[in-house]
């Protein structure tokens, strides 16, 4: 085990490096003056002031500088002179320093002998030798120096004082990986540096750029007083950058404009071709030639094409304002005179009254619609400290809505349970977010639910308690109603049958009062609603709201239906078929000639149906006379050659003839009744095919 001192000395010398290795600039902070934050997992940060010098270092935090380096914007408002910007480069893969955990001595120990090779000074026992790095032995604890160029020296761990790197890469590297592997709550800044032109007294100075960030959360309020509602909205708004947001202009975009992340700060190597022995002169081979084999020639390696760094702010210079994302400050100056012109509201107090809720809260946020996003702009400057949640009004306006008992059917309670529900309008200017509300009915909490997502203008049910006091049996039955003729079409008739969805339900309530229960009765394609025109049926984007008035004490039963016309094709010969022709006939309003061949049609469509009744019966009969006939062969042969008998089977033998005579009968007639109705329905369809009827259904 190393010893604790030396564990101590060889802390102080690694503190001692990082702190004669590290330049804090004195150049001056540009403060944080508006912040956009998106539901898209990133954050518009805009600073904005006055910078007097040549240079200025803003710090950011590791983790955000590949997207500082894809999106940052530096706007010189006075001169429009370009700035160049710097921050530490990151070794490349394979080039930085393998850093161990430094818990212990032997974590030390691993983290010095990591630095073989490098130019180091050091003070021990008041002495000061420079060399470069052998190695750290730990047995005995010394460290061996490279004096000169030519000379070793070793010197005990016991004796350092101080360790100072002379290269200053070296111990960029150092703090580099010492930040990579800090954890998330002890974050280390790294610097950004814009260099100015010199010479120019001042500028006013404008740099935004996106980095990611937490999604802000809303969630809702809802007041209700008598007829009247009121949505109070909040947005929970977490800070996680780094530093404090003090009195910052705060948007809150809805939507999801696209985002990623992309490595912009690790240094990307592409593989070369390796032609060192181009144009070198080669030995004479004297030796005779060997078998030669033909072989593909290699490919020379693809290069990655190079990323313009400045194409992405151009294009945000020259872009449209839209919110924040994109950037344009020919304006800036009249912006900021629009921004001063906003007068500040005072908040008042009192209870859970729609008026002392409307002073309490403030104003609620401007909304602005930017193509695919809803912009929430906050009214005044906020202050938003560093790793803090902090709740601004989102909005703050009087609503439309309808408080109801609305039967939701789910599982559990809600099963034979209506809701107590709130029919919430939206109608403010920007859209309800997907969240929780809480609901206050005459100055008390009276549940709690979800909003789905409601853009402006459109409205949801949102149920937020169970009325145990109401039961409902909810059953489903399908049947099929009339058959309407629309056409006939080369001989075939195409008709409309109604399918009918049938929802029974049987209500029990034991309230004191009527009420009125809104049933919600799904939306199907095709299916249209059949109820009185006396009723008013609210109709959603995936189900209606059917009105049931329910008997206070009592029970009540309503039948709600849902109709379709479904298409069908039938011959004539459709058992259907006929009922409709002559109900199209019964109706009168056809043309003679139509109806003449019509009634020809019904008439054989008679006659054919009498020959198959003729038919079926001819066939019964011979299956009868088929069965006694073998009945009787089965009796005959029973009773033998016996003279006894012979009496008897005379008397069968007889029978037995007169039932072959009347088979044969059959068999012929059954012949040509099946021909006369093939020949009839040839007959029938060549009518069908001279008709054709177009009409409206009913």
């Amino acid at each position: 085990m190393i010893p604790r001192v030396l564990f101590a000395a060889a802390l102080v010398a690694l503190v001692t490096v990082l702190s004669a290795c590290a330049h804090q600039s004195d150049g001056p902070d540009l403060a944080v003056d508006r912040v956009i934050l998106y539901q898209s997992g990133v954050a518009y940060v805009e600073r904005s002031g006055t910078v007097t010098e040549d240079t200025l270092t803003l710090r950011l935090r590791p983790d955000q500088i590949n997207d500082v380096l894809s999106s940052l914007v530096v706007v010189d408002l006075d001169h429009g002179t370009p700035a160049t910007v710097s921050l530490p480069a990151r070794a490349a893969e394979g080039d930085g320093l393998a850093l161990p955990e430094v818990g212990d001595a032997q974590g030390m120990l691993a983290f010095l002998q990591s630095l073989r090779g490098a130019d180091v000074r050091i003070r021990h026992k008041e002495q000061r030798t420079r060399g470069r790095i052998l190695g750290v032995e730990a047995s005995p604890p010394r460290i061996s120096l490279l004096v000169d160029g030519s000379r070793a020296r070793f010197i005990a761990l016991s004796d350092i004082e101080e360790v100072e790197l002379e290269n200053d890469a070296v111990a960029m590297r150092i703090r580099q990986s010492l930040d990579e592997s800090m954890s998330a709550d002890d974050w280390q800044s790294v610097e950004l540096t814009l260099r100015f032109p010199p010479g120019e007294r001042s500028r006013e100075l404008l740099v935004a750029w996106v980095v990611e960030m937490p999604l802000w959360k809303p969630a809702y309020r809802v007041l209700i007083d008598g007829d009247e509602f009121h949505l109070q909205g909040w947005a929970v708004v977490d800070n996680l950058s780094g530093e404090d947001w003090n009195d910052v202009e705060l948007s809150l975009a809805s939507g999801t404009p696209l985002s990623f992340r992309f490595d912009l700060h690790s240094p990307i190597r592409i593989q070369r071709p390796d032609m060192s022995g181009y144009g070198v002169p080669q030995a004479v081979d004297l030796r005779p030639p060997a078998p030669m084999r033909a072989t593909p020639s290699p490919s020379p390696v693809e290069a990655e094409p190079d990323r313009p760094a400045s194409a992405r702010g151009r294009a945000a210079q020259q872009a449209a304002p839209s919110g924040g994302m994109n950037l344009d400050f020919a304006d800036v100056a009249e912006a900021e005179e629009a921004d001063d012109d906003r007068a500040p509201r005072r908040t008042g107090g009192g209870g859970l009254g729609l008026a002392s809720t409307s002073r309490g809260m403030g104003a609620g946020a401007e909304v602005r619609e930017l193509d695919s996003l809803y912009r929430f702009d906050i009214p005044e400057r906020v202050t938003l400290p560093d790793r803090s949640s902090t709740l601004v009004t989102l909005v703050n306006a009087r609503v439309g809505g309808e408080d109801k008992l609305v039967f939701q059917p789910g599982s559990g309670a809600s099963r034979d349970h209506p809701y107590r529900s709130l029919l919430l309008q939206n109608t403010t200017d920007g859209p309800v977010q997907r969240s929780p509300v809480a609901i206050y009915k005459d100055g008390a909490f009276v549940g709690e639910g979800i909003t789905p997502a409601i853009a402006p203008g459109e409205r949801a049910v949102l149920p937020y308690a169970i009325e145990s006091r109401v039961h409902v049996n909810r059953r489903q039955s399908n049947r099929s109603g009339q058959v309407q003729l629309i056409r006939i079409v080369d001989g075939r008739l195409q008709v409309q049958r109604e399918d009918f969805q049938i929802w029974r339900f049987e209500i029990t309530s034991s309230l004191d009062e009527d009420q009125t229960l809104h049933v919600q009765v799904p939306r199907h394609q095709n299916f249209e609603l059949q109820v009185g025109d006396d009723l008013e049926v609210r109709r959603e984007d995936a189900f209606y709201l059917v009105p049931i008035e329910v008997a206070a004490n009592g029970d009540t039963t309503q039948e709600i239906a849902q109709v379709r016309m479904v298409p069908q094709h039938l011959e004539v010969f459709h058992a259907q078929a006929k009922p409709l022709l002559v109900a199209a006939l019964e109706r009168g309003d056809l043309r003679p000639d139509v109806a003449e061949k019509l009634r020809d049609v019904t008439e054989s469509l008679d006659e054919l149906a009498a020959i198959e009744r003729k038919l079926a019966e001819d066939r019964e009969l011979r299956r009868d006379v088929q069965s006694r006939t073998n009945e009787l062969r089965q009796n005959i042969q029973a009773l033998g050659d016996s003279d006894r008998n012979q009496a008897l089977r005379d008397q069968l033998l007889e029978r037995l003839e007169e039932q072959d005579e009347l088979q044969a009968t059959l068999a012929a007639r059954i012949v040509e009744n099946s021909e006369n109705r093939s020949a009839l329905r040839i007959e029938i369809q060549e009518k069908m095919r001279e008709i054709t009827l177009e009409r409206r259904a009913d």
